[in-house]
């Protein structure tokens, strides 16, 4: 995965490079688990991704 990559759907925009994530423009804290996760669904929507 590119370290400069980002991708906004629906308000929230995940930076991967940056590990940060904003929804509406406001920061959220995650974990990096949880980081790891969003990025992952984000990367393939729409796509299911299965477990």
């Amino acid at each position: 995965m590119p370290s400069s990559q980002r991708i906004v759907i629906d308000g929230v925009e995940i930076l991967f490079g940056r590990r940060e994530v904003y929804c509406s423009n406001q920061a959220v804290v995650l974990t990096g688990l949880e980081f790891n996760l969003l990025w992952l669904l984000m990367n393939d929507f729409p796509n299911i991704v299965s477990r």
